[in-house]
């Protein structure tokens, strides 16, 4: 399944500038299912990373997932030194949409306890929720607690498919309105 290709990374791309939302959830799509079928193989990822991530068009794909060890991408309970499941990689498939769509990590620091109140100064500042779908999809995948993310990356990918559906509603909606008041003038 490993994928070798020149296509940038996605921390390389995030070096020149920040992305479309539209373009952040047809990668993150495009992430999903692809470890959708890795959970469907038995395969965990462990902890995505954008070094990790290559960006080819409007599709992302996860490059040789070398074990790099514990990283800011990890899922809380990878850095209490706990073994990592479906739901390890639903954490860090967010903190990676993550920084697609603000071009900043999630957590910030060096150690694992950094991180830990680091996302914990980010849950309480998120505590009453977001209010885009984008964002409720992000908190949902970021939960501190295995136990409260989607249990599996599924649920994930028929999110993104309806995030998708809607942006693509909302600019159909948006050029009718604007082809409709450019006809109106004439």
């Amino acid at each position: 399944m490993d994928q070798h290709t020149d296509a940038p990374t996605m921390s390389g791309r995030l070096t020149a500038g920040p992305i479309s939302t539209e373009q952040a959830i047809d990668y993150g799509l495009s992430l999903a299912k692809e470890l959708k079928r890795r959970h469907q193989m038995g395969v965990v990822a462990g902890s995505l990373h954008p070094d990790r991530i290559s960006l080819n068009g409007a599709s992302a794909s996860i490059l040789e997932n070398r074990d790099a060890g514990i990283s800011r991408y990890s899922a809380p309970e990878q850095w209490d030194g706990n073994a990592g499941d479906s739901r390890s990689d639903v954490f860090s498939f967010g903190a990676v949409l993550h920084e697609l769509l603000t071009s900043r990590a999630l957590v910030e620091g060096n150690t694992p306890e950094e991180w830990k109140a680091s996302l914990a100064r980010r849950e309480s500042t998120s505590a009453n929720g977001s209010q885009s779908d984008i964002g409720r999809l992000l908190d949902r995948c970021l939960k501190s607690r295995p136990e409260e993310r989607w249990q599996n990356v599924s649920v994930v990918v028929v999110e993104l498919k309806l995030l998708a559906a809607s942006q693509r509603h909302a600019k159909a909606a948006a050029d009718w309105k604007h082809w409709l008041s450019s006809v109106q003038e004439d």
